[in-house]
C-alpha cells in the first residue's frame, strides 16, 4: 500500500543464487524472475 500511495509503480530485488526457497515465495507473491544479479569483489590493497 505503502508504495501505491507513494507512485511507486515496480520493486525491484536481488537474491541468492541457491535461496530458492526465496525465489519461490517472491514468484508465489507477484514478482517475476527477470534476470539474475552479478557481483564482483574488487581487492583493495
Amino acid at each position: 500500500n505503502y508504495a501505491k500511495d507513494s507512485g511507486i509503480s515496480s520493486i525491484i530485488l536481488c537474491t541468492g543464487m541457491k535461496r530458492t526457497d526465496a525465489h519461490a515465495f517472491y514468484e508465489h507473491n507477484g514478482y517475476d524472475k527477470d534476470s539474475y544479479c552479478f557481483d564482483k569483489i574488487i581487492k583493495v590493497d
